[in-house]
């Protein structure tokens, strides 16, 4: 969205070749190449476009280096396959803390990152209480397994206080947005002073334009703050590993595939606060 905004840092103007990740099967592998025609595998874009590239994602055909390939295992079909880059950004997340039994983790906002930064964590033995404005977002997000609460009209400290009356050890803010950040901070947990207590955390994977906290909020919390940039190969491949074994799944996130054809009313959806969309998916076989 922030691509097609023109809010992206270092966007190079329009016309871009979008798509932050995708799926497929080899056609041509090169003459020395590790893959074979037909194999099945992850990227995240073509590597080679008349084009600039923010990321490349959505192309019928897409020029990669051996290296800049997954497989993808068998269990595990393209479509959710495609997703692997988000899941990997939020296990980047997810592993800059690794939850333990006893803690609380508040997850703010329900987005893509956000759904699936919930689920991960529900599947530690934390306890995971989720929220959004939207009540889709929040029925995805409970029908997934995890606690989810509707924030509209309301102040997330009043959100959450039946719940963590004491405020929580992780919050993880992946709204993007300034005006609910320090709403974020203030549900970190404040830890008794003189005591052996760690200091609360907060981690933001909402690509905000900036971060702006109150010092004293912060420094009251004890407050760790982590900004995790992207992702490793390794949690790729961890990635595609958890939707093989079923410890993580996408497919209500993405919905049915649409035909690049409607790539336009696509980005429509996406842009507006009133659809039920959270992020979609462009199969070329439909064209």
């Amino acid at each position: 969205m922030r691509v097609l905004s023109g809010s992206q840092n270092g966007h190079p103007g329009f016309p871009v070749l979008m798509g932050y990740s995708a799926s497929g099967i080899i056609e041509i592998p090169g003459p020395n190449s590790i893959w074979k025609q037909g194999d099945r595998v992850y990227l995240s874009g073509t590597q080679k476009s008349n084009v600039h590239r923010l990321w490349g994602g959505h192309s019928e055909f897409a020029v990669l280096s051996d290296d800049a390939v997954f497989r993808v295992p068998e269990n595990v079909d393209l479509q959710q396959a495609s997703t692997a880059k988000l899941i990997a950004i939020a296990m980047h997340g997810y592993n800059s803390h690794t939850p333990k039994a006893g803690q609380t983790i508040a997850v703010i906002g329900l987005g893509p990152i956000g759904q699936i930064s919930a689920r991960l964590h529900a599947r530690s033995e934390a306890t995971v209480v989720a929220a959004d404005l939207s009540d889709y977002r929040v029925k995805l997000s409970t029908e997934a397994g995890v606690t989810s609460l509707c924030a509209a009209g309301k102040a997330l400290s009043d959100v959450f206080a039946e719940v963590f009356p004491e405020g929580v050890d992780c919050v993880i803010d992946s709204t993007g947005s300034l005006a609910v950040q320090e709403q974020a901070a203030k549900l970190a947990r404040v830890p008794a002073w003189g005591g052996q207590e760690q200091g609360s955390h907060l981690i933001v994977q909402g690509s905000p334009p900036s971060i702006a906290i109150n010092y004293d909020l912060a420094f009251e919390r004890d407050l760790s703050i982590t900004i995790p940039r992207d992702h490793s190969i390794s949690e790729l491949h961890e990635s595609l590993a958890c939707l093989a074994d079923g410890s993580i799944s996408v497919s209500d996130i993405l919905g049915k595939p649409h035909s690049p054809n409607d790539a336009q009313a696509v980005y429509d959806a996406l842009m507006s606060p009133t659809k039920d969309v959270i992020t979609s998916v462009f199969d070329w076989s439909l064209l």
